[in-house]
């Protein structure tokens, strides 16, 4: 169990503040449950008691209900003590995606074309690569049409 985990008497319970700590918007408890690798049904009963406590605040009705972190105080706390961990959407952003680049943490690897100095070669196919690739279309052309006549075929 996680430092965070151990402070709130569950890891399902931490990992959901420490979610919530560093996410922008008001992510719904489904967006929660599959970004944290939890059971939804799980998630929605930790939402509903922390609703009911006072630490989250949820935004909208029925389906759709996003949830934000209320306490300023419990959010410093969770980036603390949690995993230092992102939301796909701040990760993935651009100027993440530099910020990881100019720091040495996702390099270019060197591209060497193919052929050496001569340039580059023709590209090869796999002994047999074509009859497979034709007998595939066959059997996905004869699921779809049916032959007419010698010339003509009819969408089944």
């Amino acid at each position: 169990m996680t430092d965070l985990g151990e402070l709130l008497g569950s890891e399902t319970r931490a990992k959901i503040v420490a979610s919530l700590a560093v996410q922008a918007g008001a992510p719904t408890a489904y967006m929660l449950a599959k970004e944290n690798g939890v059971n939804v049904a799980k998630v929605y009963g930790e939402m509903k008691r922390l609703a009911r406590l006072g630490v989250v605040k949820a935004h909208g009705e029925g389906r759709g209900v996003g949830y934000e972190l209320v306490d300023g105080d419990l959010r410093r706390l969770a980036r603390r003590y949690g995993s230092r961990m992102l939301s796909y959407g701040e990760w993935a952003s651009r100027g993440a995606r530099t910020k990881r680049f100019r720091m040495g943490l996702a390099r270019v690897p060197a591209y060497e074309a193919p052929g050496g100095e001569g340039g580059p070669t023709k590209p090869t196919r796999l002994e047999g690569e074509l009859d497979t690739l034709a007998a595939l279309g066959r059997k996905r052309f004869n699921a779809k049409y049916v032959r007419t006549s010698a010339r003509s075929y009819a969408r089944l």
